[in-house]
């Protein structure tokens, strides 16, 4: 392709890295969304918040698409607590 010759990130990259870098810097609310359940399931432990409603125009608000992409990332991102090194790993697991 030739957006990889040029070194230029595709659109969907920069727009996941976003959610994912703001994910992380909401993780102090996310996380507690999950601590407020009594019953401790595999999503739980790998801290995913139960799936936002997505009906209508709730589907394309920038805090669903967070929330989804909060699901998404691995528990190594979600529990780092330094910033840079939060990036670096959001950037490594959104390669293309």
């Amino acid at each position: 392709l030739r957006s990889k010759r040029l070194g230029i990130e595709r659109i969907e990259t920069l727009r996941d890295k976003a959610l994912a870098n703001q994910a992380w810097r909401n993780r102090a609310s996310l996380s507690n969304q999950v601590s407020n359940y009594s019953m401790v399931t595999r999503g739980m432990r790998q801290k995913n918040i139960p799936a936002p409603v997505q009906k209508g125009w709730l589907g394309h608000t920038v805090d669903t698409s967070v929330k989804k992409m909060w699901n998404q990332l691995p528990l190594s991102i979600k529990n780092e607590a330094n910033a840079r090194k939060a990036k670096l790993a959001i950037k490594n697991f959104l390669k293309d």
